[in-house]
């Protein structure tokens, strides 16, 4: 009889057990090597990097191979392509959460929290209220589930654009009003969004925008708006083309459907912005920044004075306060400034009426410092730029 028999009945019995122990020992094995080879696969996968709060999986990979906007290259850093898909923002208020510094040190530009508040500006009231009932208001009411501006269909205005004289508070005010908010702040002057390269200037506003939206609820200062939304008259020689470039890209920014950052300008050249950048929808909130008044000068006084020895009486702050009219703020911080050198030269103990300069001498200072500022051009002048 041969080894292998085609009949049942004459397989021999001891063969029965053998079989079942071969099968049983054969699943368990190929068990064995299944998990084996999940278990390789795991280990030969290294786990990404992860990836700082606030960001997506995007920006931390374009982050380490990207040179950042923070070493002044000319090349153009995109921290989330996919915010340039989805552009739709969280509601307003929503956005509660604070990034942690940390998380902002992870952007390309500079974001910051502000510590200055409105009551680090003396005076100016009227435009306090303005910018508390038109901005903070509504996003503070939606964060606390109170409906009375969102049943009106009221939005936070998100364009700003301050104008005024040199050193009247416009930086200050912008500041101001992200610190209010407990917002992330970024201030930017012309030459941190504009390139020499041809298109950049494009690619780097549009990276901005696509941070901001990263981040969510955030202020962006943009000084000096005069060399940003000039007047695009393609006519006008001395405009260059990617000048144009640069205003047009704004408004498209400025635009968008969605937008959660609050863009504040400011200018001292109102008369050169490009009207339709003034539009509904853009910079619509206008504020004149103007030389300080009477009381205002004097809550300017008080405020730089504070924390300072003085001796100065009521009377002798009012007078000086009526006799600095035409003098900017920043002109009267110097002032004090002025006062408290004085002092601390002829080692006085306080600050007295005789550290500041004569009645006269303030007459002739105010009389040079008075300067006048043209209104901004009426966004519906087509006369000037595009509409």
């Amino acid at each position: 009889m041969g080894l292998v028999s085609s009949s049942p009945e004459e397989i021999p019995a001891f063969v029965g057990p053998f079989f079942v122990a071969a099968t049983v020992g054969c699943q368990f094995v190929g068990a064995y090597l299944v998990s084996a080879l999940f278990a390789f696969a795991e280990t030969d996968t290294e786990d990404p990097d992860p990836v700082p709060a606030g960001l997506t999986a995007s920006d931390s990979s374009a982050q380490s191979t990207t040179p950042s906007f923070k070493t002044g290259t000319p090349e153009i850093h995109h921290p989330a392509e996919s915010t340039s898909h989805n552009r739709s923002a969280s509601p307003v208020g929503a956005s509660d959460h604070r990034l942690s510094s940390a998380a902002l040190d992870q952007y390309s530009y500079d974001w910051q929290y502000s510590n200055t508040e409105f009551a680090d500006i003396g005076g100016y009231y009227e435009i306090k209220s303005e910018l508390d009932s038109k901005v903070i208001e509504p996003i503070r009411s939606a964060g606390a589930d109170d409906d009375r501006f969102s049943r009106f269909g009221i939005e936070p205005a998100r364009g700003i654009m301050f104008y005024g004289p040199p050193g009247t508070g416009k930086t200050m005010f912008a500041r101001a009003l992200a610190g209010e908010l407990s917002a992330p702040f970024l201030e930017l002057s012309p030459g941190d969004v504009t390139s020499r390269w041809i298109n950049a200037s494009s690619e780097q506003i549009k990276a901005l925008f696509d941070e901001a939206d990263s981040i969510g609820r955030c202020v962006i200062f943009l000084d000096e708006a005069e060399h940003l939304f000039g007047a695009r008259d393609v006519s006008d020689l001395s405009s260059h083309v990617e000048d144009r470039k640069v205003t047009s890209e704004f408004l498209a920014q400025l635009s968008r459907e969605g937008r959660e950052a609050i863009v504040v300008s400011a200018t001292n050249r109102p008369g050169d912005i490009d009207p339709a950048i003034l539009r509904p929808g853009r910079l619509a909130t206008h504020f004149e920044i103007d030389l300080p008044d009477e009381e205002t000068r004097h809550a300017i006084l008080e405020i730089h004075l504070a924390g300072v020895p003085s001796s100065l009486s009521g009377e002798e702050l009012a007078a000086l306060g009526a006799q600095t009219r035409g003098l900017t703020g920043a002109e009267l911080e110097e002032l004090v400034l002025e006062a408290r050198r004085n002092a601390a030269t002829r080692d006085a103990e306080t600050i007295t009426r005789e550290d500041f300069p004569s009645g006269d001498r303030l007459a002739e200072q105010s009389e040079s410092s008075q300067s006048q500022t043209p209104s901004l051009p009426n966004f519906g002048d087509q006369s000037r730029g595009y509409q």
